[in-house]
């Protein structure tokens, strides 16, 4: 996972500011950004998951 993640931060590197809000439309995202999304979504469920399993554990 971390190297996809790696991967996708890498095609913003050498864009402009105008380029990557261009990449960002909200009507037709560039795949590089939806896949970003995906990714950033999963990594918060995880989190937050990991978070509550481990107040569980706390409780017990």
């Amino acid at each position: 996972m971390s190297r996809s993640i790696h991967w996708t931060y890498k095609i913003f590197k050498n864009k402009s500011r105008r380029e990557i809000i261009d990449m960002c439309d909200f009507d037709n995202p560039d795949y590089a950004v939806v896949e970003l999304r995906k990714k950033n979504k999963i990594k918060k469920n995880v989190k937050e998951k990991r978070a509550e399993e481990k107040i569980e554990r706390n409780l017990k």
